[in-house]
């Protein structure tokens, strides 16, 4: 499972007591819950989902934008997880993706090692702490489609707060990774867009890189 907290600063019009229109500046804050199956243990699983859950997050907000407001960076926050964000291989997909014609500038930020607790960690804690309740009390199954269709049922949320409360959550939306594409197919006929295929066979064609984990900026 993936979780990212994403901030949208806007503004918002609205009309005050004495019928004016006035103008606020504001935080919408989104979640977005992307659930998988465990494949295969090590490090090819977690990059390869953390790259396919990032990309279709900035195509999601792209495409909600016109032409000439196109999204021109990205930051990403993380921790130092050497298997998913303090590798070689994101730092190359990270790259690929900052030269692709039309794409915004990726930058990848990564956090003090334990002094990165915050809004990420309580959903998690939401997600994971609901699913095993449900499985234990036996009210639902314990796979990873069952654990997507059920989070997805009983924790997705739309146009929670608007924006109305700045601590608060908008949003929560829920998607499911696979890693074949007619599975992708069929699950699509469903949840269309919430099905997100990671490719397995993007290639580690880099060299390793001595003391990777002590990079603190790329």
């Amino acid at each position: 499972m993936e979780i990212f907290i994403v901030y949208e600063y806007t503004k918002v019009s609205e009309t005050n007591e004495a019928g004016e229109t006035v103008v606020r500046d504001v935080c919408i804050k989104r979640s977005h819950v992307f659930i998988g199956s465990a494949e295969t243990a090590g490090k090819k699983n977690d990059w390869q989902f953390h790259i396919a859950c990032a990309k279709r997050l900035v195509e999601e907000y792209q495409s909600k934008r016109s032409e000439s407001d196109y999204i021109k960076e990205v930051v990403f926050l993380t921790d130092r997880c050497p298997t998913q964000y303090l590798c070689r291989q994101n730092f190359l997909q990270v790259a690929k993706a900052s030269s692709e014609d039309g794409s915004p500038a990726y930058v990848h930020m990564f956090a003090v090692k334990s002094r990165f607790k915050g809004e990420h960690d309580a959903e998690g804690k939401i997600i994971k702490l609901g699913i095993k309740d449900w499985v234990l009390r036996g009210d639902e199954g314990a796979t990873a489609w069952e654990a997507f269709e059920t989070v997805k049922r009983r924790l997705e949320k739309k146009d929670m707060n608007t924006a109305k409360e700045p601590n608060k959550l908008d949003e929560r939306r829920i998607y499911f990774v696979v890693y074949d594409i007619e599975e992708k197919r069929m699950k699509s006929e469903a949840y269309g867009d919430d099905i997100v295929f990671a490719d397995m066979d993007i290639q580690d064609d880099t060299d390793a890189v001595s003391s990777t984990n002590k990079i603190y900026v790329i």
